[in-house]
């Protein structure tokens, strides 16, 4: 994972960097931070070696943030940092991750944290899970449009957001790692779901909602569990 971090003042520069480092140093992930003083240098860097995460400041001498933003891929994460409170409806079509603000510096740091929480779980939704469903024919399934997996017999159900269901012969135990780092949870003993797609937690009935229509029963000992990894999901993307 790469990240840039751009602003013509470098003490906020250093200061956004150190606390982008502090946050994959404590979440024990694989991520380098470049910075740089202007638009331009990222902007040529980000031309031979593109980052996957930007940080950027929207009045600098030269090209500016917003001018910076329009040549970038709409798929590239940004979050503005700057002191001006007037341009936040500015960025708005821009779409970016976040909006921190220099001038409430005792927010700064958590703010990033929080900022930083939201876009990698979004780039997780990015990924890609492959499994063999038969016959030497591989089906690749990107992790945002997997609603639940049920475990039936020998194989595994794939419920995808447009109706379609894939089967594999598998176990939950195959991919348990993969469970784990895209933001899946076990309910019950015949299903994991994307936290993402839970649209109601109704731990009163014991059971969840998923995309609004499909509803799961939540197995009783797993309930206090499910509980607090979903809260603790929804307060880091939040």
């Amino acid at each position: 994972m790469r990240i840039a971090v751009c602003d013509d003042n470098k003490v906020v520069l250093d200061s956004v960097a150190l606390s982008i480092n502090g946050y994959i140093e404590e979440n024990k992930l694989s991520g380098t931070v470049k910075t740089f003083l202007s638009a331009e240098k990222l902007l040529e860097m980000h031309s031979s070696e593109p980052f996957d995460i930007i940080f950027l400041d929207i009045i600098m001498p030269g090209l500016s943030g917003f001018e910076l933003a329009e040549r970038l891929d709409d798929n590239i994460p940004i979050v503005f940092v700057t002191s001006c409170d007037n341009m936040v409806y500015d960025s708005i079509q821009y779409r970016p991750f976040a909006f921190i603000r220099k001038n409430q510096y005792d927010k700064m740091n958590d703010d990033i944290q929080k900022a930083m929480s939201k876009i990698i779980s979004h780039l997780k939704q990015t990924k890609v899970i492959s499994i063999d469903v038969g016959y030497g024919e591989i089906a690749d399934m990107m992790v945002k449009n997997i609603v639940f997996v049920k475990s039936s017999g020998h194989y595994l159900e794939w419920y995808l957001k447009d109706n379609t269901i894939l089967r594999c012969r598998a176990k939950f135990s195959d991919y348990e790692d993969q469970f784990k780092e895209y933001d899946f949870i076990r309910i019950h003993r015949c299903f994991y779901v994307n936290m993402r797609s839970i649209t109601l937690f109704d731990i009163r009935n014991e059971e969840v909602t998923l995309n609004g229509c499909i509803k799961l029963d939540i197995s009783r000992s797993l309930k206090d569990a499910v509980h607090d990894k979903y809260r603790a999901f929804l307060k880091a993307n939040s």
